[in-house]
């Protein structure tokens, strides 16, 4: 009888242990989602930067205030 309580208890122990992991394993996962989705919205504001960066720089080529080469450089950032 004993032995079978004993079973019954490590049985147990083995199932909240389980559940702690995968809580652990949940957590973790939403953590990367967050600083993924940080990443991307910091990427897709350095896009729409340079985006603006490249108009800015045709225009000033068009108006003969620099050179072709800084559009160049612009569009290769």
């Amino acid at each position: 009888m004993r032995a079978a309580q004993a079973g019954v208890a490590a049985a147990a122990a083995t199932e909240r242990q389980a559940a702690a992991m995968l809580k652990l394993e949940v957590a973790r996962a939403y953590v990367d989602v967050q600083r993924a989705g940080r990443a991307l919205r910091a990427a897709d504001s350095s896009v729409q930067s340079l985006v603006a960066h490249v108009a800015d720089v045709k225009v000033r080529v068009q108006q003969d205030l620099v050179p072709r080469s800084d559009q160049l450089a612009a569009e290769v950032a």
